[in-house]
């Protein structure tokens, strides 16, 4: 009796946090069936019934997987995991703490910026208020730019006009 309350321990100690939910995935509980959200925590026993088309990603915090399922059905989630038409990646380390980041509402936003397609790229970590200040600022200066343009296309045009007369 203790080894198997020993082992169910074990078992629920493997817990899995939704990364993703495409459709509606619901997890069957004692109280009844509810729809799984972004950030609920799973167990490999908890009973999930995927319709078609649907997708639930899944973080394993313990072995740093993600879990993408697609397969449509109903059934324990350690029992959907191992199915082969699923998908298993293993993260880095620096991936798996940016994710862990964004799923606890971290406000970090990491941007790319590629000088040339042959050179490395190189990546800025930021806050995302600074990230949405920088956005707007080269929105600003597309528009200077398309203005300035306008300008001197105007300015052609007068020069020629004065050239006729």
């Amino acid at each position: 009796m203790l080894v198997a309350f020993v082992c169910l321990l074990q078992a629920e100690a493997q817990q899995y946090v939704v990364y993703g939910v495409t459709g509606k995935v619901e997890a069957t509980t004692p109280h009844g069936k509810k729809e799984l959200k972004l950030r609920e925590t799973v167990y490999p026993s908890t009973v999930v019934s995927m319709p078609y088309g649907a997708i639930l990603e899944l973080i394993d915090t313990e072995s740093r997987k993600q879990y993408t399922l697609r397969t449509p059905g109903k059934g324990k989630l350690e029992t959907m995991i191992t199915d082969r038409r699923n998908t298993v990646l293993k993260l880095t380390s620096k991936y798996f703490d940016y994710v862990l980041a964004q799923m606890k509402g971290s406000s970090e936003v990491v941007t790319r910026r590629v000088s040339d397609p042959a050179t490395v790229t190189r990546e800025i970590t930021m806050d995302s208020t600074y990230a949405a200040q920088l956005d707007s600022l080269k929105t600003l200066i597309a528009e200077r730019d398309s203005m300035k343009a306008i300008i001197a296309r105007h300015d052609s045009i007068n020069a020629l006009k004065s050239k006729e007369q």
